[in-house]
């Protein structure tokens, strides 16, 4: 069974700029492995609208982006052998301080709100801090 990876590209002061919901090409032995290819996935279209906004002169040194796995984040900062090299794009980036990562409490992840069913009173919630985001 494959896990959803779902994403949310947010420009401060301007709002969402692209969200996207997809099935993962691997099948992932576990949530950590499968927040950790989310997390590749999120920074090459993260390193993709730098690339945009820089060639519009709007130059950005760093991107945030947020995941609510502990053990995934993690795992970005140590070596996972077993995991396709594909996906340790991502390393570089963090080394290069392209991009970092934080930690989001499940509850705060407007990304699920593109990957799960949720309950209404979850779905609103969610809802509201993306409109705040606007």
């Amino acid at each position: 069974m494959r896990s959803t990876t779902g994403l949310l590209v947010c420009f401060y002061g301007v709002g969402p700029l692209h969200w996207k919901s997809q099935l993962q090409i691997v099948a992932a032995t576990s949530f950590k492995e499968s927040e950790y290819y989310s997390a590749g996935t999120c920074a090459r279209v993260i390193v993709g609208f730098r690339q945009l906004c820089h060639s519009l002169g709007f130059i950005q040194d760093s991107s945030q982006i947020q995941s609510d796995n502990q053990p995934a984040l993690y795992s970005l900062k140590t070596k996972l052998s077993h995991i396709k090299i594909q996906f340790h794009y991502v390393k570089d980036l963090i080394r290069d301080e392209k991009v970092n990562f934080k930690y989001c409490p499940t509850e705060d992840m407007v990304a699920d709100l593109f990957t799960k069913a949720l309950l209404a009173s979850q779905f609103e919630r969610l809802t509201g801090i993306l409109y705040n985001q606007l």
